[in-house]
């Protein structure tokens, strides 16, 4: 009884139950935990074997270096990562430079045919030929149906026609003049042979002129001449 009355007195200074304040201690706030439940197994983790690399000896003769590949080819590399480049035999090779008047046979422009004299004849032969002849188609002699029926006149000015189209070297001087004869002499024999077979007349010789060419070939002894000629 003495036990109950001790509690009572407690309880009446605070104005309560001094059992429920003196003596429970559950009522003081405490933070609460939670636990976690442990497994009731335990988790076993076994190691995954690694696979072992193993290496077999091979013999030296099967032994090979990797195949070396090319590099991709592009048709159209970039300037400034392919430099350019030019085929050795893609190069002209060098020739020193030089003028028309030192080369024989050239001519440039109104510049002079350059010719000489090799084995007692003109070079080059053909354009010299060719110079002559249109000297002849220039100027035609009337009833001039060979060339010794050429006026000297005539022959002077075809010369003279040579000289202004071809040069020469002074050593050839003597020379010139007999070939140049010679020469023109061979070309008029063709030149006239020519207007006799086409028997067309060319703008060259006036109409009354070619009239006497006409005739002159129908002469009974100049037919002969032909005939025997051919």
């Amino acid at each position: 009884m003495a036990h109950k009355g001790r509690g009572r007195g407690r309880g009446g200074r605070d104005g309560g139950n001094g059992r429920g304040h003196g003596r429970d201690s559950s009522s003081i706030l405490r933070p609460s935990v939670q636990s976690v439940p442990s497994p009731t197994h335990p988790i076993q983790i076994s190691p995954s074997p690694s696979p072992s690399l193993t290496l077999s000896p091979s013999p030296l003769s099967e032994i090979r270096p990797p195949p070396i590949v090319p590099p991709p080819h592009t048709s159209d590399p970039s300037p400034s990562s392919t430099p350019h480049s030019t085929p050795v035999d893609a190069i002209p090779p060098f020739t020193e430079p030089s003028t028309s008047s030192s080369i024989i046979g050239s001519s440039a422009g109104s510049a002079k045919l350059v010719i000489e004299i090799v084995d007692g004849s003109f070079f080059p032969s053909h354009k010299c030929s060719a110079i002559i002849t249109k000297s002849f188609k220039k100027m035609v002699d009337s009833k001039a149906f060979s060339w010794k029926k050429v006026s000297k006149s005539t022959k002077k000015t075809y010369f003279d026609d040579f000289q202004n189209q071809c040069s020469w070297a002074p050593r050839f001087n003597g020379q010139i003049k007999s070939l140049w004869e010679s020469k023109a002499a061979e070309r008029y024999l063709d030149f006239v042979h020519k207007l006799k077979i086409v028997r067309d007349r060319p703008d060259f010789i006036p109409e009354d002129e070619w009239l006497e060419w006409l005739q002159y070939w129908e002469e009974p002894e100049v037919k002969k001449k032909i005939r025997d000629s051919q």
